[in-house]
């Protein structure tokens, strides 16, 4: 069943359709229709029984209980036959007789149902014993099974309409459908072979119609998501390309701290430093080459987590001007004669927010450290927060040479250095967007006339 082509598939759903409808109507006709027929009759007997016995059941029979029953005669087809409790008649059309001791005694246990039978003619007799009266209804009783034989005789030649008519709607439908879905088919083969160009043309509101709209939207897609696919290759040949420069620049500055401090250890084994001035001289060397290489195998870490995806956030209220002052202060202590002055400038709105304390103490950090290496000696860095439109602003504002158009767009990136940098491995930055992006924040950059704002934003 699985390999044959749709229209046969029709043919043989339509054959079995035919001959289920056909049984069906077979069971119908010779099992159900009859007890359906005569279960209904007996109900509607039952009920104008119990409706007469509403209308004369607390009378006495007199000449104004028969008028009642005269008039309720005239209404239904059934012949009505009234008995007293000892089974005297009381009320018949046709004189009938007394009931016989035999059908008085079976009504102990409740209604009685039977056919009588006058030559041909059948008549369904219904008994019911009420408090004050027994009621006896007659109705005819037509006989379907004559009915039933005839239709039997007919199933013959229903079968072969039937099966003449599934095959003619096999026909019909196999062209109405398959043919749509060989052309759909032949859709999605071309995309198969990422010919995301073909498109379905026929103007159907059916299901039919509907998925080829579907496979309109999928191949639509399909074609973006190719040629993103395309973007990001071309990306990740661009970031290898960065990887490999930043493993040649890491080995760069690698090997300046190391021969210093390769050089300050030979001068202490060869004793050189006789004096304790020259000997806080080489200590303070060697701390300041190994605060580089520190800061380098952090960023190397922090690459790390954001290419492995473990770069989590952990939100908790906390007081941001509290650690804008401890930055602040920090960065004062390192400041030496001559270096550019750090100047904070706080709003007093600006209260607590719900971040990350140690990511936005590090993005604090980064662009701080970067205003600090950009901006000339004897200049000023401010660093300002503000809040506006349900936004924490913190900008970073350094009075150093303007950012190329060329570098601008990219400074965010991994690895990225700008043409004229030097220093550092172009990881700050890039930090800095990741952890915007986990705390669903923006960030940007401008050229000011005088100088580089960098600014990022909080939700509040």
């Amino acid at each position: 069943m699985r390999h044959l082509r749709i229209s046969y598939r029709f043919f043989i759903y339509f054959i079995i359709f035919a001959a289920l409808l056909v049984f069906f109507l077979w069971l119908l006709q010779s099992q159900i229709m009859p007890s359906f027929y005569y279960n209904r009759q007996v109900r509607r007997i039952n009920d104008e029984i119990h409706e007469l016995d509403m209308l004369v059941g607390d009378l006495d029979f007199n000449q104004t209980t028969i008028n009642l029953v005269n008039e309720f005669q005239a209404r239904t087809t059934s012949r009505i036959t009234i008995y007293a409790q000892n089974g005297q008649m009381l009320y018949d059309l046709h004189d009938a007789e007394n009931m016989r001791p035999a059908d008085l005694s079976l009504l102990s246990g409740g209604a009685i149902e039977r056919f009588t039978y006058d030559g041909a003619m059948a008549y369904l007799q219904i008994y019911q014993p009420y408090e004050t009266y027994i009621y006896r209804f007659e109705i005819p009783f037509q006989n379907l099974s004559e009915v039933v034989t005839i239709i039997n005789a007919l199933y013959g030649y229903v079968v072969i309409i039937a099966l003449l008519l599934a095959l003619l709607l096999a026909v019909l439908f196999s062209r109405q459908i398959s043919r749509p879905l060989v052309r759909l088919n032949n859709i999605a083969r071309q995309m198969s072979k990422l010919d995301f160009d073909i498109r379905w043309s026929d103007e159907r509101a059916d299901e039919i119609g509907q998925l080829g709209e579907t496979l309109n939207t999928l191949t639509t897609e399909l074609g973006n998501a190719f040629t993103q696919l395309e973007r990001e290759l071309a990306r990740t040949k661009e970031l290898e390309r960065l990887r490999q420069s930043f493993v040649s620049n890491v080995s760069h500055e690698l090997q300046t701290p190391l021969a210093v401090i390769l050089g300050i250890t030979e001068a202490i084994e060869d004793q050189l430093a006789t004096t304790p001035e020259e000997q806080k001289h080489y200590l303070d060397m060697l701390r300041t080459e190994t605060h580089k290489m520190s800061g380098l195998a952090q960023d190397m870490l922090d690459l790390s987590q954001l290419e492995s995806g473990s770069f989590n956030v952990s939100k908790n209220p906390f007081d941001y001007p509290d650690l804008l002052e401890q930055l602040s202060a920090r960065f004062r202590h390192m400041r030496a004669e001559g270096t550019p002055e750090l100047v904070l400038d706080i709003d007093a709105d600006v209260k607590m927010v719900d971040a990350d304390e140690t990511r936005i103490g590090q993005v604090l950090d980064n662009l701080l450290q970067n205003a600090w290496q950009h901006a000339p000696a004897g200049s000023t860095i401010t660093l300002k927060a503000w809040c506006e439109a349900g936004q924490l602003h913190t900008a970073v504002t350094n009075e150093g040479p303007p950012i190329s158009a060329k570098d601008i767009n990219h400074i965010f990136e991994s690895f990225y250095k700008g043409e004229k940098q030097k220093n550092g491995t172009g990881l700050g930055l890039a930090i800095v967007r990741q952890i915007m992006h986990l705390h669903h924040g923006t960030y940007q950059v401008e050229n000011l006339d005088k100088g580089v704002r960098f600014t990022f934003s909080l939700p509040l």
